[in-house]
């Protein structure tokens, strides 16, 4: 299964055109910089959600907002984490 060209991407609706590649929606840079980008990770492993949210905040980690947000985006995958590890052992009850 291949993956969506970005003209592919950029044909959806709803989406401005013409950002620049900091304010783009659908391939931010601190995401398509990366190799490979966490929403091929994401698909390619068909993670759920709260594993999804972890590998996006770990990936993104001090790349969004710059060094200062480093912290914060590790804060934010610990609490997916723990909340999925949560959700977890609510169901072996």
């Amino acid at each position: 299964m291949g993956h969506p060209s970005q003209e592919e991407l950029d044909f959806q609706e709803g989406w401005p055109r013409g950002l620049a590649k900091e304010d783009d929606p659908i391939q931010p840079r601190h995401y398509s910089e990366l190799s490979p980008e966490p929403l091929h990770v994401i698909e390619g492993w068909s993670l759920g959600f709260y594993a999804a949210q972890v590998v996006k905040y770990i990936a993104r980690a001090g790349r969004k907002g710059g060094p200062g947000k480093l912290v914060e985006d590790l804060k934010k995958a610990a609490f997916y984490l723990n909340r999925w590890i949560y959700v977890l052992e609510k169901k072996d009850k």
